[in-house]
């Protein structure tokens, strides 16, 4: 091809994309395509043949932005996913409770001090007391089990 003819074409792709580009402004704008082709001084055919390819762009467009969002949806659940199984996990090991290791046990000969006796035993042992006492006073006769 001869340089002429190069120049002349990209003159030409040149103007169809800054009319395109108008064609589409004025159509979000609101106008018919009427008002377009005579404000603009085309035809409505090539109007609407400009409006029909830049509504193909703006649907190849929003497929491809919709993919995106998908994609990023779907790692963002990937994650949580990820982060609500790691804490199951961890919910399933063995855990140390720090407040019964505080805890004393009565029943433990190594914390009890010499010489004194716990409280609840001493309970016990004066009910045991007293039941005695009233045993040898006045035996009281029972009239079967009890």
């Amino acid at each position: 091809m001869r340089a002429g003819k190069q120049s002349y074409r990209r003159a030409t792709r040149a103007h169809i994309a800054e009319r395109l580009s108008r064609v589409a402004e004025l159509y979000r704008g609101g106008q018919t395509q009427t008002q377009i082709a005579s404000e603009l001084g085309l035809s409505t055919f090539t109007v609407s043949t400009d409006i029909g390819a830049q509504i193909a762009v703006w649907r190849s467009q929003a497929a491809v932005d919709i993919h995106a969002r998908i994609a990023a949806e779907l790692e963002s659940i990937d994650r949580a996913e990820a982060q609500a199984y790691e804490a199951f996990e961890k919910s399933r090991l063995s855990k140390k409770i720090s407040a019964a290791s505080k805890r004393v046990d009565p029943s433990d000969p190594s914390r009890t001090v010499p010489g004194v006796v716990p409280q609840h035993l001493c309970l016990g042992a004066a009910a045991s007391d007293r039941q005695a006492r009233s045993a040898t006073r006045s035996p009281v006769a029972t009239t079967g089990p009890l």
